[in-house]
Formats: C-alpha cells, sequence, structure tokens
C-alpha cells in the first residue's frame, strides 16, 4: 500500500512539502506487540498505520484510481470505505455476465498493480429482475466463481432479491430487542 499511496500522490501532482510529509509518515515505522512479558519490535514499511486518522485518507486517495477505471470503462460504481459495490443493469443476462465479468478483470488487474489481494469467496453478487424465469450470470474472479446471494448486506442495509427488506426488519427488530432487554 506504500508504494501504491506514493505513486497515486505523485500522480496526483501532490505538492512537494505534502508528498515528503506522508512519505515520512509511511516509512520507518515499527511495531511492538507486549505479550507475557514478553516484547518484540519489528519494522514494517507494508500497510498504513489501522485505526490511524490518516488511513482512510490514504486509502481514498489509492482507491480512487480503482473507481475511475470502472467508471471509465461504464461501470456503475459506489464505494464506502473499503467495500465497493458494482451495478450492471441489462435486459439479457448475457450483457450482465459479459459486463460483470470485465469488470472483475479490471479490478483483478487494478489489484495486482497495487499489490493488493481481493477475496473472491468474500466477494458476492445477486440479481434482481422481475422475471420470473431468467438465466444466472457466472461471474469469475481471479479464476473463481463469485457466490450468486439471495441477501446482500451494503452499509448495514440487508437487501434481498424481492426489495422487500423483511430480512432487514427482522435484524433490526432482533437487534432491537435483544438491546432492550438488558
Amino acid at each position: 500500500m506504500v508504494a501504491s499511496t506514493k505513486t497515486q500522490l505523485i500522480d496526483k501532482k501532490c505538492p512537494g512539502n505534502l508528498y515528503q510529509m506522508a512519505c515520512s509518515y509511511l516509512t520507518e515505522r515499527k511495531i511492538t506487540v507486549n505479550y507475557a512479558r514478553e516484547t518484540v519490535t519489528k519494522s514494517t514499511n507494508k500497510g498504513c498505520v489501522q485505526g490511524s486518522i490518516c488511513g482512510p485518507t490514504f486509502w481514498n486517495i489509492i482507491i480512487d484510481s480503482l473507481l475511475q477505471r470502472l467508471t471509465d470503462a461504464k461501470v456503475h460504481c459506489q464505494a464506502f470505505a473499503d467495500d465497493v459495490v458494482l451495478a450492471f443493469s441489462s435486459e439479457s443476462s448475457s450483457t450482465i455476465e459479459n459486463a460483470a465479468n470485465e469488470a472483475m478483470k479490471i479490478v483483478t488487474k487494478w489489484g495486482s498493480e497495487n499489490k493488493l489481494n481481493f477475496a473472491p469467496q468474500k466477494t458476492q453478487a445477486m440479481v434482481l429482475t422481475k422475471k420470473l424465469k431468467f438465466q444466472n450470470p457466472t461471474i469469475q474472479m481471479a479464476g473463481s466463481q463469485i457466490n450468486l446471494v439471495e441477501e446482500i448486506k451494503v452499509l448495514g442495509l440487508i437487501i434481498d432479491t424481492r426489495l422487500n427488506f423483511r430480512s432487514h426488519v427482522a435484524a433490526v427488530c432482533k437487534s432491537l430487542s435483544k438491546s432492550t432487554s438488558d
């Protein structure tokens, strides 16, 4: 992530003083672990400090180039933190399948270029249609098939294939009942 951040800052013509400050923040870091009266310290140059104030900003700088590539490829995309949602629309299942697979190639290539790995087994797809009969698309990421699901959670909202939100209402009621019974 460090190299990607530096590359993106250069590409975005970041002023030199801010670039140097970011580089300083991302280099010569140490990780210290205290456990069972033992302390181990190691140097690291990978990733960004989890929970740091700059972490989300650096991630936004990096992910922006993926969102731009997808937008240039006419893919509707939304991102929040490290979740990215891609949406495809067509009368034809095969058109959606082709578009989604092309988008997955863009995502995989971008990840490889930025030394970031995606987990196809954690990636989900959902079909929303009024048709009673339709061909489910086969979508792949890096050679692995993406799971088609009946429900998907986006920013805490459970969306189901029927768009009736019963699962979401049930989850909210369960959460409320748990919090009021304590």
